[in-house]
């Protein structure tokens, strides 16, 4: 899921490229909660830490959605003095 939300910020100047790998990002989330869910049926995970990591992970697609929505927000580039870093 982080992989994906990096590649979409580096890929933030084309908006379809930048909300596919957010769309991927989500896709992902979406997955590892099911696989979440069937780890706590079977009793590999306690119910109380499944809970846990599928809200992080419903946490996880607001932020990949609200990302998506506010494209036009985001910069195309990136300068040092953004980010602050020393040469």
């Amino acid at each position: 899921m982080c992989s994906n939300i990096g590649e979409a910020w580096r890929k933030r100047r084309y908006e379809a490229a930048f909300v596919s790998k957010l769309n991927d990002a989500e896709a992902e989330a979406a997955e590892t909660q099911t696989w979440i869910r069937f780890a706590v049926e079977c009793n590999y995970v306690a119910a109380d830490v499944g809970s846990k990591k599928i809200g992080f992970g419903f946490s996880f697609i607001k932020v990949a959605i609200v990302f998506i929505a506010s494209f036009d927000t985001f910069p195309s580039t990136t300068t040092k003095e953004a980010f602050s870093i020393a040469d």
